[in-house]
Parts: structure tokens; C-alpha cells; sequence
């Protein structure tokens, strides 16, 4: 062993010190140079590339320079050819060709020997691009069958990834080379919706070790086993996404609610199809409706801060995303308070009835022992019951006034609850015969301010505690056209105020298969001691505060908020909603309170350290609805819809610009919309001899 060491040493001591610095050892070494694949001159080693499905040598090749010209890069390919994928040796055919077989793909020859040599199977390209060739390195009229391929290198084309597992690995340099990342993930669009594969990404961590090949050597096979065994299969959205620079949504943190009631929003999202964050903010939305009126936390006593569980929640998705199915979920449960309410006014109306006929009766004797001259008390007529109710869908101030004037003698709120949000924020902008501001009004509302409204037409004059929940679905173009309709600058106090409930869900089709009806007792047991205080003591307020735990991380939570606020980082509306999240971390605080232990009056350190895992999710919802109006696209919003609607795979600037002349004016601005739309992962540019193509990929 030690001969054969010497012997390398002295015929391919370049090729020794170059692939040991990779970790290769000499006996993968010595088997490349036995087999013809590794050579070595005076001035370079050259690597002869594996055919990638037979076992020959191809005239391909990657030359290593050992002295390189200044300026000029290390590496020599073949000049006028397109790539190839290289094969490792010791990785068998049959294992490539095993559609069950997971293969991972990195960038750089030596990295991929160095995965083989560890038990991991690896491809490699020769860099980022590798998987790219121009047009003219094709024959098109030999090969016609090539004319929406010819930008992609042959190897990949003619592979059968179908239903396979392609782990791509890069280096670790993508975190801030933004080229890295789009060549990554516009392979994986391509090997995803033009090869079906089924494709993860491992993101190598930050650090020195830059290639996989640095990771081995640094860490071990066994730790990049478990960056294998933490990647997840990537999805079109995620790419897309990642592309265009959107922000992610944070996961929606269902262990804030009690194990029971988890249970239960976990499995409505199965039997329902929808999303969890859906199912979760309605049952928050709810506990803080019953709440309303009748509950409140001091958050500091020394300064009187107290908020209320006011709560304004926008569900937003698309028409297919269940939106409506979960609020229903809500209707429902409080659809039957709204009964209880309602058969106590009946009660009340009977009995007021009965009074008023009593009443009737005496002032009759009253008038009678007038005439005689006798001595009668005037009786007391009796007061005529309100009906007081929980929510109501019109949303006219007028009509929330008098609902308002009613529902304060019994300290309750009243809540908005509407399918679609739509109509509601635009009525605020509507002309209205009558003057008044209702923009000012919900305003208001939302800090359960105290209103005086004078209704001219029957001289009415309603003075109480404004005090509205709001909920209701939206799609996001609708939101945009409303809530931000004038931009995400526009500082008028209304933007800010929401809770926006964002999911990337999307529907399995996967049917829940039971006889049972699902059983809403875990959370409605919970409804029912709340709401029971209400009926029981409608004139009591019961006003919680934080324990000295959860004072100490409420106000640690409120300084960090101060220090964003602080740091130059964001702009005006988005300081105004921290300070509103600020806000509502505090009534999430005390709705997420009751729900878990309504008899304790103190607040603890795990409520409000749940309600900032809260914050947190509706913070990161905020941030990708801002983010997706800044970057929002008309043109390429309107290239996406002529796609889906003429189901289309491919289609030229012409036909683009032809279909859509209203809002692409010209082939050039059809063509800059297509690559637009290309480096967001939506497709991919095709240039070959007959001009330009883009292939769309779907979204």
C-alpha cells in the first residue's frame, strides 16, 4: 500500500493534494486513473465525464489548470459543446435508473465523488448553470425536436427523473449571491414541471465550509444525514415565492389554544379541507365576541392602560380556499347566544306585556279617583324590554347606533360578521346623505371609545361605548382594491388596525372518512362559561391583570417593539401597526387567558408568551400583504390569467402582446413581461433559432 501511495504521489501528486483537499481518498482516487477517467500532465489533471447512463468514457472532460492565467478562470471544458451531468464512477446505473431511488444533485465534480465516496448518491453540475447550454450549440435542423429544449444541456433532457427524489444541493453562498439562488430554484421549477420530479432542497448552513464536499470534511456523512433527513419536498408556490423575494408566512402556532380544543382545529382541517389558521382565528374571533363588553385586562395599573377583546380580523384567500365553511363554523356557535339572548327578551316582552296591562288598568282607577276628588298614586309604566343581539350584518352607522344604544345597558359589544369584507370597508368611502364620518366612527370603535349620535330624522340621541368586532373573508386582490387602495403609504389609521389572516394551504382533495359528526364540545363548553357571566351578571365587568412574570415579559415584548420602531428599518404604517400589535398582543393575551382558565383573574407568563407567538404570525401575515401590493405586477398578473385562461403550455411575446393589447402595449413589453415572470419561476425563457418562447410552468 505504501508503494502504491509513493507511486501516486510521484505520477499524480497535483491530482493527490487538489481531490484530498475534497476528502477524496486514494483508493476512489486510484480507481478513476486505473479506469482511463483521471490523468495528469505537467500543466493540468483532466477528469473524463462517465456516460450518464451506460458505462463508457465520453470525450467530455473538465480540466484542471495548475497554473492559470492571471485573471482567468481554473477550470477548461470542452469549447462548443453543451454540458454534461457528471456520473460518479462507484454510482451504479441501475441505482439512477431506479425511479424509487433518491439521487442528489450538487455543483462541482469533486463534491459529487466525495457524496458517493460517503454512501450518498450524487450527480453533478458544472456550476450553477450547468444545466444550461446555448442555443447554438444544437443542430436544429438535424434535431427539430429539439426547438423548446435547446437551452437545456441534452444529459438533463434525455433523463428519467419522473416520480423521483432529487435532492439539490448548492453551495452555501446562495444565502447572499442572488444568482446562486435563482439558478437553484429555477432548477428545481424544471425538474419539477418539465421532468416530474419530486425535488427538495438542502440548504448547506453558513460557515467555511462552502461545498458539500467542505461540509463532509468538516462535519461528517452523518450530520449531513440529518440535513437529509430535515429537507422537505419544495413546492411551485415556495419557488415562486422565493423568486420574487415574498416574504413567508409564518406557521400558524396552534399550541397557543388548550389541548383539547387544538385537537379540535386539527381535526376540522382534516374533515373540512381547509386551512388551520382559518379555523383558529374564528374560534378566537368568537371567544372574543362573547367577551366583549364584559371582560378587559389592565395591562398597567399605573397608568389605567386597559384594552378590550376587540378584535378585527380579515381571513384572506381565494375563492376555493374555505374561507366562508370556516366562519360558518363561528356563525354557528354564536347563532345559538344570539337565541339565548332572544328568548330572554321574549321572557322580558312577555312579562313587560303582562305589566303594561296592569298598567293600563291602574291609570284607568288613576283617572277614576281623580274625577271623585280621592287621593291615588300615579302608577309607573313599565319599561318596554330592548332586544339586544351579538352581531349583526348591517352595517349602516345608523343602524349601529341604535343596536349600540341597546346593547350598552347590557354592557355587550356588537360584533360585524360578514362572509365577505368587501362591501363593509367599501362602504366607508360612500357618500352619505346624512353627513357624518363612519371611518371616524369604526375608528372609534376599535378602542371602545364613547359616541354620541344624533339622528335627525326621529331625534334620536344615543350616547355609549362604541365597541365592534369585525370579521369576514377577502380575497387579496379585492384588499387591495379596498383596504389599500390608495397604497400601503396612505396613513389613515384603518390599515394598520386589522388582523390579516393569511394561509398558503391549499386543498388535498383527500376525503374524511367517518360517520361521526365532528363534535364542537371542547370549544363550546369554553363559549358557555364565558358567555355564562353575561347572561348571569350583565352588569359586572370583569377587568384581569398580568401576574408579575407576565408583566415582566409584556413589558420586555413592548421594549423590543420600541426598539424596531427605533431602528430606521420600517416606514410609517408599518411603525403605526407595530404599535397597534402592540396592542392587540395584549387582548390576545387575555382572550387566550379565558379560554384556558377563566376563574383566574391574573394573567400569566405562558398567556402572554403565547399571544407574541401570535403576534408574530399576524406580524409576518402584514408583512407579505405589504410586500405582495409594493410588488405587484399588473402586467404580469394579467400574462398569468391569459395563461390559465386559455390553458396554455407555451406562448410567444407576439401572441402575448396580440390576446392582451388593453394592458401590454407592445411585443417588447410582452417579451420583458415574460422574463419578468421568468425569474419568478412562473416559466422559463426558450431562445432558439426561431426567437423567443416562454414556457409556462403554472402557479
Amino acid at each position: 500500500m505504501k508503494k502504491t501511495s509513493d507511486e501516486l504521489e510521484c505520477k499524480y501528486g497535483f491530482i493527490l493534494a487538489d481531490f484530498k483537499k475534497s476528502g477524496i481518498n486514494e483508493s476512489t482516487i486510484l480507481d478513476y486513473v486505473k479506469e482511463g477517467y483521471l490523468s495528469e500532465t505537467d500543466d493540468y489533471w483532466q477528469l473524463n465525464y462517465p456516460a450518464l447512463y451506460a458505462n463508457y468514457k465520453t470525450d467530455y472532460y473538465n480540466r484542471r489548470l495548475k497554473n492559470p492565467e492571471y485573471g482567468k478562470g481554473k477550470y477548461i471544458k470542452p469549447a462548443g459543446k453543451p454540458s454534461q451531468i457528471f456520473r460518479p464512477l462507484h454510482l451504479s446505473i441501475s441505482m439512477l435508473k431506479d425511479p424509487t431511488m433518491p439521487i442528489i444533485i450538487t455543483e462541482g465534480d469533486k463534491k459529487a465523488i466525495k457524496a458517493v465516496q460517503e454512501g450518498f448518491p450524487c450527480l453533478s453540475l458544472g456550476g450553477v448553470w450547468g444545466w444550461k447550454c446555448k442555443a447554438d450549440t444544437i443542430d436544429l435542423e438535424e434535431n427539430p425536436e429539439w426547438e423548446l429544449i435547446a437551452d437545456i444541456i441534452p444529459d438533463l433532457v434525455q433523463a428519467d427523473f419522473k416520480d423521483k427524489e432529487v435532492i439539490l444541493c448548492y453551495d452555501n453562498d446562495m444565502y447572499h449571491n442572488l444568482k446562486v439562488k435563482q439558478a437553484l430554484c429555477s432548477l428545481a421549477n424544471y425538474l419539477k414541471s418539465e421532468k416530474g420530479a419530486k425535488v427538495k432542497l438542502i440548504f448547506l448552513p453558513k460557515g467555511e465550509a462552502k461545498g458539500l464536499d467542505d461540509f463532509l470534511v468538516a462535519n461528517g456523512a452523518d450530520e449531513f444525514q440529518k440535513l437529509l433527513d430535515k429537507a422537505e419536498f419544495i413546492t411551485l408556490e415556495k419557488i415562486q415565492n422565493k423568486l420574487s423575494g415574498k416574504k413567508e408566512i409564518a406557521e400558524f402556532p396552534v399550541e397557543v389554544f388548550p389541548e383539547p380544543v387544538k385537537d379540535l382545529i386539527l381535526e376540522l382541517h382534516k374533515r373540512m379541507d381547509a386551512p388551520i389558521e382559518y379555523i383558529a382565528c374564528t374560534f378566537l374571533i368568537v371567544a372574543s365576541i362573547l367577551m366583549d363588553g364584559h371582560y378587559a385586562i389592565n395591562v398597567n395599573p399605573g397608568t389605567n392602560w386597559i384594552e378590550h377583546p376587540i378584535l378585527w380580523l380579515a381571513i384572506i384567500g381565494d375563492p376555493s380556499q374555505k374561507k366562508t365553511p370556516c366562519l360558518n363554523i363561528g356563525k354557528e356557535i354564536l347563532n345559538e347566544y344570539d337565541r339565548i339572548l332572544s328568548t330572554n327578551f321574549e321572557t322580558e316582552l312577555n312579562e313587560y306585556n303582562r305589566n303594561k296591562e296592569y298598567y293600563k288598568r291602574q291609570k284607568e282607577k288613576y283617572k277614576e279617583a281623580i274625577k271623585k276628588g280621592e287621593n291615588m298614586e300615579l302608577p309607573i309604566e313599565p319599561e318596554k324590554p330592548m332586544k339586544p343581539r351579538l352581531m349583526t350584518q348591517d352595517i349602516t352607522k345608523e343602524t349601529l347606533a341604535y343596536l349600540m344604544n341597546i346593547n350598552s345597558k347590557f354592557h355587550l359589544g356588537l360584533a360585524i360578521y360578514v362572509d365577505e369584507l368587501a362591501a363593509f370597508i367599501k362602504s366607508w368611502n360612500q357618500y352619505k346623505r346624512g353627513g357624518g364620518n363612519d371611518k371616524e366612527y369604526f375608528l372609534a370603535s376599535w378602542s371602545r371609545e364613547r359616541q354620541n349620535i344624533v339622528r335627525k330624522s326621529d331625534k334620536s340621541d344615543y350616547t355609549f361605548d362604541a365597541s365592534h368586532n369585525i370579521v369576514g373573508g377577502i380575497q387579496p386582490k379585492v384588499l387591495y382594491e379596498t383596504l389599500f387602495g390608495k397604497g400601503i403609504e396612505c396613513y389613515n389609521g384603518m390599515i394598520e388596525r386589522w388582523l390579516y389572516c393569511c394561509s398558503e394551504y391549499k386543498e388535498t382533495g383527500i376525503s374524511y372518512n367517518s360517520d361521526e359528526e365532528y363534535d364542537l364540545s371542547a370549544f363550546t363548553k369554553i363559549c358557555q362559561k364565558i358567555f355564562s357571566n353575561v347572561v348571569l351578571h350583565p352588569e359586572t365587568i370583569n377587568i384581569y391583570q398580568l401576574d408579575n412574570d407576565a408583566k415582566k415579559l409584556f413589558q420586555t415584548f413592548r421594549s423590543k417593539i420600541v426598539c424596531l420602531k427605533r431602528s430606521g428599518k420600517y416606514d410609517d404604517i408599518t411603525q403605526s401597526y407595530l404599535e397597534k400589535q402592540t396592542r392587540y398582543t395584549a387582548r390576545l393575551t387575555l382572550i387566550l387567558h379565558c379560554i384556558r382558565n377563566l376563574e383566574e383573574k391574573s394573567a400569566t407568563y405562558f398567556d402572554v408568551y403565547n399571544a407574541v407567538k401570535l403576534f408574530n404570525y399576524f406580524k409576518s401575515c402584514f408583512e407579505v400583504i405589504t410586500d405582495n401590493k409594493l410588488n405587484y405586477d399588473e402586467k404580469e398578473e394579467c400574462a398569468l390569467n391569459f395563461f390559465k385562461r386559455k390553458n396554455l403550455k407555451t406562448v410567444s411575446p407576439t401572441e402575448l402582446f396580440r390576446n392582451n393589447k388593453t394592458k401590454i402595449k407592445n411585443i417588447k413589453t410582452a417579451q420583458v413581461t415574460l422574463e419578468g415572470l421568468a425569474r419568478k419561476g412562473y416559466g422559463r425563457m426558450v431562445k432558439a433559432k426561431n426567437g423567443v418562447s416562454f414556457v409556462y410552468y403554472g402557479s
